[in-house]
């Protein structure tokens, strides 16, 4: 069986809000990840959405 060869470097682009989360998920997979925000605009509800990510940080740490 051919195993597959390394991909290098990965981009993610998201929501500023989920980039953080996303990269430390990539790396903990042994990725060489880069970053980009796209956010174009304010998301009315970002202080629920900032609390909502903070849960989903700590279990993201758990799983890894």
């Amino acid at each position: 069986m051919r195993t597959a060869a390394p991909v290098a470097p990965v981009v993610i682009v998201t929501q500023r809000f989920h980039l953080a989360r996303a990269l430390y998920l990539a790396r903990g997979l042994g990725l060489e990840v880069r970053g980009l925000a796209a956010d174009r605009h304010f998301y009315p509800g970002l202080p629920y959405y900032h609390l909502r990510e903070f849960g989903a940080r700590l279990k993201a740490w758990a799983q890894l």
